[in-house]
């Protein structure tokens, strides 16, 4: 099953992560297909915990939704990883 989201989607999200002067951004995983959530990539941080709050995933879901017709965003357990298969 082909995952629907693309590099571009993730640029266009993380486009307005930088509007926004968040540090929050999108990485394409590059051994399965999912989505991270992550810092700004930093050579000094190896690993990090992210607790992101409501608002952050309704801007996610609103943007993927609105600019890319993805309605159904799954998330792993913690909600560090997402994906969209349709």
């Amino acid at each position: 099953m082909k995952m629907l989201i693309t590099e571009e989607m993730i640029d266009g999200f993380n486009d307005v992560m930088v509007d926004l002067k968040s540090p929050v951004r999108l990485k394409m995983s590059e051994t399965i297909r999912s989505v991270h959530i992550i810092l700004n990539n930093d050579d000094f941080i190896e690993s990090y915990i992210i607790n992101l709050n409501k608002k952050f995933y309704s801007l996610l879901e609103d943007f993927f939704k609105n600019n890319c017709g993805l309605t159904k965003i799954e998330y792993n357990n913690t909600g560090s990883v997402f994906w969209s298969y349709g």
